[in-house]
């Protein structure tokens, strides 16, 4: 990841005099919109592995377009997600499937609106005391409520920013967790640049490296249906 052209963000300084928890929010990449140009991309299942790239654009507050390509080059899927509309090229198969963004919640066990926590985002709710912050070895934990879910959230003190969370729907019968590391910080910005998910009901392992990140980002966001497709409804 190049310092000097792949990363751009503002050079706002950290406020001191907010809470720990507001300034860990404070370092959430969706704060803004932004444009990760490239990311390189594992995904094994049962022992499949599959690799790619895939690049992601945000324009806040509730928009994603997100592009996956095969090591060659090719583009084998596009996906647009806001608040309430999902849609989905598949190349491969010239399909396109569109429904609510509540679907990757039945698919994937995570709310839409909490998509950014695969980048490291912290999210609580107003339960959390957010004035006593117990830090042993430079770490603190919280384990928060969010809805219908329950976060248990590692924090570094020092640089304010998660390090692993694990996310469990309701039932407590699918969970995600996810490992952040080597990251970069610019201004307020705090994003790692690796990234690991696991979700081991569905023996699921997906690894993500981050290459180029522009924050934040002025571009807009367009998706075009594909052309002659079967349509599929989502549900």
């Amino acid at each position: 990841m190049k310092r000097s052209t792949d990363i751009k963000t503002s050079d706002a300084s950290r406020d001191k005099g907010m809470s720990f928890y507001e300034r860990v929010m404070m370092h959430n990449i969706s704060g803004s919109s932004f444009y990760i140009s490239r990311a390189n991309i594992v995904f094994e299942r049962n022992g499949n592995i599959l690799s790619g790239f895939a690049n992601i654009k945000y324009k806040a507050p509730d928009k994603y377009l997100v592009s996956i390509r095969s090591i060659g080059g090719f583009e084998v899927v596009r996906a647009f997600i806001s608040g309430d509309t999902l849609m989905v090229n598949d190349r491969i198969n010239r399909k396109l499937m569109y429904g609510k963004p509540d679907y990757l919640n039945k698919m994937f066990g995570i709310d839409p609106s909490m998509l950014a926590v695969i980048f490291g985002d912290f999210y609580y709710d107003a339960g959390l005391s957010i004035d006593n912050v117990d830090c042993n070895n430079g770490l603190t934990k919280s384990n928060v409520n969010i809805g219908k879910y329950k976060g248990i959230y590692t924090l570094n003190c020092d640089k304010e920013k998660v390090i692993t969370s694990l996310i469990e729907s309701g039932k407590m019968d699918y969970s995600l967790m996810f490992n952040f590391s080597d990251f970069y910080e610019s201004g307020n910005l705090i994003i790692p640049k690796s990234i690991s998910v696991e979700q081991k009901e569905e023996a699921i392992k997906i690894s993500i490296e981050i290459k180029s990140v522009e924050y934040p980002w002025a571009g807009d966001i367009e998706f075009i249906p594909g052309s002659n497709y079967e349509k599929v409804q989502l549900l």
